[in-house]
């Protein structure tokens, strides 16, 4: 009798460990590829998410250097009889119409600007004034105007030509820098995830906090007397370099993000989406969950099974007995 319960006890437990331990590395091989590919269509989402937002911008640059193209045209720019002073006054009611312009006006080769009434700027020592007068498109960081109550602008500059190619000028339009930040403030992913933007030199020009604009924060500059910064000031560093879109990780205020990146075209700048990692990998932590009730389930079904075809066994022994 004793050696029918050892038989019975010993086949249930071969059979359970069998059983839980398949079952366990089965749940555990399947967490750990489901856990990859999830993080994998993660990155790519956000990638693919920051390349569109940054296309979307280009979109919206390429559009304004569009229509500033269509102002040198204006046969009023382009009359020579016409001074430079009356050129400007043209331009300050044509920008009227434009909500997203603030200033337009144009500057002679010398980089005089003739303001309507009579006075006058130099801006011949502006790097957007010397590179426009070489044939470039121009996009400047935001500064402050001490003329306009110290508000932020970004001037976006062209070259203007006559009809014989021959340059008369360069068109600039002033834009408030908080337009930048107004543009991706509704882009969110996520719960708490968002977008902001650096410049080529890596200062803050567009975030949902627009503080950090008016400050001109550079993360790699403060990094540099603040080590908590030192994984985000590294990540932007990285991103600033590189001319493909990309992801990687890293901390800031002791909160692991995961962030992507993608460069602008028009202008250089490089717009980052920034999440935080918990947030992302939400759905992995429920599959997780998910994945090891079904594994306990399957374990309690199993030694269910094994405890029956046990006592099958068992009584098949018996009955051989007999």
């Amino acid at each position: 009798m004793k050696t029918e319960h050892s038989i019975k006890r010993n086949l249930i437990i071969a059979l359970g460990l069998l059983l839980f331990t398949v079952g366990f590395s089965l749940s555990f091989l399947g967490v750990r590829l489901a856990q990859k590919a999830l993080t994998k269509e993660a990155e790519i989402y956000l990638q693919d998410k920051t390349a569109l937002t940054a296309e979307i911008l280009d979109g919206k640059i390429l559009s304004l250097f569009q229509l500033m193209e269509i102002f040198t045209r204006l046969p009023q720019i382009q009359n020579k009889s016409i001074s430079y002073q009356q050129k400007n006054n043209i331009l300050l009611n044509e920008a009227k119409f434009h909500s997203v312009i603030q200033e337009l006006y144009i500057v002679d080769k010398s980089g005089i600007k003739y303001h309507p009434d009579g006075t006058k700027n130099d801006y011949s020592q502006e790097l957007w004034f010397k590179e426009s007068t070489k044939g470039k498109n121009i996009s400047t960081e935001p500064y402050t105007d001490k003329t306009r109550s110290n508000n932020l602008f970004i001037t976006f500059s062209m070259p203007v030509y006559d009809s014989d190619k021959n340059l008369i000028g360069v068109l600039s339009a002033d834009v408030p820098a908080e337009q930048l930040s107004k543009e991706i403030n509704d882009l969110e992913i996520g719960r708490t995830g968002f977008f902001y933007i650096l410049s080529l030199t890596g200062t803050i020009i567009a975030h949902p906090n627009i503080s950090l604009v008016e400050k001109m924060i550079n993360i790699q500059i403060d990094a540099k007397t603040d080590k908590a910064l030192e994984s985000l000031a590294q990540f932007e560093r990285t991103a600033i370099e590189m001319d493909t879109p990309s992801s990687g990780y890293y901390e800031y205020g002791n909160i692991k993000k995961a962030a992507s990146y993608a460069p602008m075209k028009t202008t250089g700048w490089t717009v980052i989406l920034s999440v935080p990692l918990k947030e992302l990998i939400g759905t992995i932590n429920v599959l997780k969950s998910t994945m090891m009730i079904i594994g306990f389930i399957f374990l309690l079904i199993s030694l269910i099974v094994v405890f029956l075809i046990a006592n099958k066994i068992d009584n098949f022994i018996k009955n051989q007995i007999m």
